[in-house]
Protein backbone atom coordinates (compact mmCIF):
# COMPACT_ATOMS: atom_id res chain seq x y z
CA UNK A 1 0.00 0.00 0.00
CA UNK A 2 2.96 2.03 0.81
CA UNK A 3 4.42 1.77 -2.55
CA UNK A 4 1.32 2.23 -4.20
CA UNK A 5 0.81 5.38 -2.53
CA UNK A 6 4.33 6.68 -3.12
CA UNK A 7 4.08 6.16 -6.91
CA UNK A 8 0.99 8.07 -6.98
CA UNK A 9 2.91 10.88 -4.62
CA UNK A 10 5.56 11.08 -7.68
CA UNK A 11 2.93 10.84 -10.34
CA UNK A 12 1.47 13.68 -8.93
CA UNK A 13 4.94 15.49 -8.54
CA UNK A 14 5.63 14.91 -12.34
CA UNK A 15 2.42 16.03 -13.41
CA UNK A 16 3.27 19.51 -11.43
CA UNK A 17 6.14 19.54 -13.29
CA UNK A 18 5.12 19.37 -16.44
CA UNK A 19 2.84 21.50 -15.81
CA UNK A 20 5.00 24.44 -14.29
CA UNK A 21 7.45 23.85 -17.22
CA UNK A 22 4.62 24.30 -19.48
CA UNK A 23 3.37 27.23 -18.12
CA UNK A 24 7.06 28.88 -18.03
CA UNK A 25 7.89 27.89 -21.96
CA UNK A 26 4.38 28.25 -23.44
CA UNK A 27 5.18 30.04 -26.32
CA UNK A 28 8.44 27.71 -27.02
CA UNK A 29 6.19 24.68 -26.33
CA UNK A 30 3.70 26.33 -29.02
CA UNK A 31 6.42 26.28 -31.81
CA UNK A 32 7.35 23.08 -31.43
CA UNK A 33 3.83 21.87 -31.46
CA UNK A 34 3.34 23.66 -34.97
CA UNK A 35 6.80 22.09 -36.69
CA UNK A 36 5.88 18.92 -35.17
CA UNK A 37 2.46 19.41 -36.87
CA UNK A 38 4.22 20.63 -40.11
CA UNK A 39 6.57 17.91 -40.30
CA UNK A 40 4.02 14.81 -39.78
CA UNK A 41 0.82 15.96 -41.16
CA UNK A 42 -0.40 12.09 -41.99
CA UNK A 43 0.92 10.97 -38.81
CA UNK A 44 -1.03 13.70 -37.13
CA UNK A 45 -4.14 12.99 -39.14
CA UNK A 46 -4.05 9.38 -38.33
CA UNK A 47 -3.54 9.81 -34.51
CA UNK A 48 -6.60 12.20 -34.91
CA UNK A 49 -9.13 9.83 -36.30
CA UNK A 50 -8.40 6.81 -34.17
CA UNK A 51 -8.29 9.64 -31.03
CA UNK A 52 -12.12 10.46 -33.09
CA UNK A 53 -12.80 6.76 -33.11
CA UNK A 54 -12.72 6.03 -30.06
CA UNK A 55 -13.81 9.09 -28.38
CA UNK A 56 -16.51 10.23 -30.37
CA UNK A 57 -19.05 11.17 -28.48
CA UNK A 58 -16.93 13.56 -25.98
CA UNK A 59 -15.18 15.02 -29.24
CA UNK A 60 -18.64 16.01 -30.19
CA UNK A 61 -19.43 16.83 -26.84
CA UNK A 62 -16.93 19.21 -26.54
CA UNK A 63 -17.34 20.66 -29.76
CA UNK A 64 -20.87 21.59 -29.10
CA UNK A 65 -19.82 23.07 -25.95
CA UNK A 66 -17.39 25.37 -27.39
CA UNK A 67 -19.43 26.26 -30.12
CA UNK A 68 -21.89 27.50 -27.44
CA UNK A 69 -19.91 29.50 -25.31
CA UNK A 70 -17.83 30.92 -28.78
CA UNK A 71 -20.55 31.44 -30.86
CA UNK A 72 -19.04 34.43 -32.57
CA UNK A 73 -16.12 32.89 -33.42
CA UNK A 74 -17.80 29.56 -34.41
CA UNK A 75 -19.94 31.66 -36.96
CA UNK A 76 -16.57 33.48 -38.34
CA UNK A 77 -15.33 30.12 -38.79
CA UNK A 78 -18.11 28.79 -40.87
CA UNK A 79 -18.37 31.99 -42.48
CA UNK A 80 -14.38 31.12 -43.22
CA UNK A 81 -14.96 27.74 -44.06
CA UNK A 82 -18.23 27.83 -46.45
CA UNK A 83 -16.08 30.95 -48.84
CA UNK A 84 -13.36 28.60 -49.20
CA UNK A 85 -14.05 26.85 -52.81
CA UNK A 86 -13.51 23.50 -51.31
CA UNK A 87 -16.13 24.59 -48.43
CA UNK A 88 -19.08 26.17 -50.69
CA UNK A 89 -18.82 23.10 -52.97
CA UNK A 90 -19.70 20.77 -49.84
CA UNK A 91 -21.98 23.30 -49.32
CA UNK A 92 -23.66 22.91 -53.03
CA UNK A 93 -23.53 18.49 -52.78
CA UNK A 94 -25.66 19.63 -49.69
CA UNK A 95 -28.04 20.86 -51.28
CA UNK A 96 -27.91 18.01 -54.00
CA UNK A 97 -28.62 15.66 -51.23
CA UNK A 98 -31.55 17.56 -50.06
CA UNK A 99 -33.29 18.32 -52.92
CA UNK A 100 -35.12 15.15 -53.76
CA UNK A 101 -33.83 15.19 -57.42
CA UNK A 102 -31.86 12.01 -58.69
CA UNK A 103 -28.56 12.15 -58.14
CA UNK A 104 -25.92 10.03 -59.77
CA UNK A 105 -22.68 10.86 -57.66
CA UNK A 106 -21.04 8.62 -55.89
CA UNK A 107 -20.25 10.95 -52.90
CA UNK A 108 -19.02 14.28 -52.48
CA UNK A 109 -15.49 13.58 -54.32
CA UNK A 110 -16.87 12.37 -57.24
CA UNK A 111 -18.72 15.66 -57.75
CA UNK A 112 -15.92 17.74 -56.34
CA UNK A 113 -13.86 16.07 -59.23
CA UNK A 114 -16.55 16.60 -61.57
CA UNK A 115 -16.25 20.63 -61.09
CA UNK A 116 -12.37 20.03 -60.99
CA UNK A 117 -12.30 18.55 -64.45
CA UNK A 118 -14.44 21.65 -65.82
CA UNK A 119 -12.25 24.36 -64.09
CA UNK A 120 -9.33 22.74 -65.98
CA UNK A 121 -11.02 23.63 -69.46
CA UNK A 122 -12.71 26.46 -68.35
CA UNK A 123 -10.90 27.58 -65.37
CA UNK A 124 -13.14 30.16 -62.84
CA UNK A 125 -14.83 31.31 -66.16
CA UNK A 126 -18.76 30.95 -66.37
CA UNK A 127 -18.72 28.89 -70.01
CA UNK A 128 -22.07 30.42 -70.58
CA UNK A 129 -21.04 34.23 -70.11
CA UNK A 130 -17.95 34.14 -70.03
CA UNK A 131 -17.86 35.98 -66.22
CA UNK A 132 -15.86 35.17 -63.51
CA UNK A 133 -17.17 32.81 -61.28
CA UNK A 134 -17.18 33.30 -57.10
CA UNK A 135 -17.51 31.64 -54.12
CA UNK A 136 -19.14 34.17 -52.14
CA UNK A 137 -21.22 32.91 -49.42
CA UNK A 138 -23.77 35.95 -48.29
CA UNK A 139 -25.49 35.01 -45.05
CA UNK A 140 -28.19 37.75 -45.55
CA UNK A 141 -31.21 35.88 -46.03
CA UNK A 142 -32.67 36.23 -49.29
CA UNK A 143 -29.92 37.59 -51.13
CA UNK A 144 -27.81 36.26 -53.88
CA UNK A 145 -24.12 36.78 -55.27
CA UNK A 146 -24.92 37.11 -58.92
CA UNK A 147 -21.72 35.65 -60.26
CA UNK A 148 -21.40 32.55 -57.67
CA UNK A 149 -20.87 29.18 -59.28
CA UNK A 150 -24.27 27.05 -59.35
CA UNK A 151 -25.06 23.64 -59.85
CA UNK A 152 -26.99 23.88 -63.18
CA UNK A 153 -28.91 21.17 -65.12
CA UNK A 154 -28.38 20.95 -68.18
CA UNK A 155 -31.66 19.85 -69.59
CA UNK A 156 -34.18 20.37 -66.54
CA UNK A 157 -36.59 17.64 -66.69
CA UNK A 158 -33.17 15.44 -65.70
CA UNK A 159 -31.56 15.32 -62.64
CA UNK A 160 -27.80 15.51 -61.38
CA UNK A 161 -25.43 13.54 -63.37
CA UNK A 162 -21.65 13.27 -65.09
CA UNK A 163 -23.95 14.11 -67.82
CA UNK A 164 -26.08 16.70 -67.09
CA UNK A 165 -24.69 18.87 -64.61
CA UNK A 166 -23.04 22.06 -65.43
CA UNK A 167 -21.27 25.05 -63.28
CA UNK A 168 -22.59 28.27 -64.74
CA UNK A 169 -23.08 31.44 -62.63
CA UNK A 170 -26.09 32.11 -60.55
CA UNK A 171 -27.72 34.83 -62.65
CA UNK A 172 -27.27 32.58 -65.66
CA UNK A 173 -28.67 29.75 -64.55
CA UNK A 174 -31.59 32.01 -62.34
CA UNK A 175 -32.80 33.43 -66.17
CA UNK A 176 -32.15 30.03 -67.59
CA UNK A 177 -34.68 28.99 -65.47
CA UNK A 178 -36.79 25.67 -67.04
CA UNK A 179 -36.14 26.69 -70.77
CA UNK A 180 -35.69 23.30 -73.20
CA UNK A 181 -33.72 23.64 -75.98
CA UNK A 182 -36.74 23.94 -77.91
CA UNK A 183 -38.22 26.84 -76.32
CA UNK A 184 -34.63 28.11 -76.45
CA UNK A 185 -34.56 27.83 -80.37
CA UNK A 186 -38.04 29.51 -81.00
CA UNK A 187 -37.27 32.47 -78.88
CA UNK A 188 -34.52 32.85 -80.70
CA UNK A 189 -36.74 32.56 -84.14
CA UNK A 190 -38.70 34.87 -83.07
CA UNK A 191 -35.50 37.57 -81.94
CA UNK A 192 -34.16 37.20 -85.52
CA UNK A 193 -37.56 37.86 -87.23
CA UNK A 194 -37.69 41.09 -85.33
CA UNK A 195 -34.57 42.81 -85.34
CA UNK A 196 -32.25 40.45 -88.67
CA UNK A 197 -29.91 39.05 -86.03
CA UNK A 198 -29.66 36.71 -82.74
CA UNK A 199 -26.64 38.45 -82.10
CA UNK A 200 -28.12 40.57 -79.40
CA UNK A 201 -27.07 41.23 -75.54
Amino acid sequence: MEDLAGEREAKMNRNELQKEYYLKNKDKYKEWNKQWRLNNKELKKEYDKKWYQKNRELSIERAVEWNKNNKEKYDESIKKRLNTEKGFMKSMWQDIKNSGKHNSFKDFEDFFDHWLKQKKIHGMTCPATGVEMTTKKLFNKGKRCQTNISKDRILNSMGYSHQNLIFTCWNYNAAKNAVTPKMAKAYLKIVKERYSTDEIE
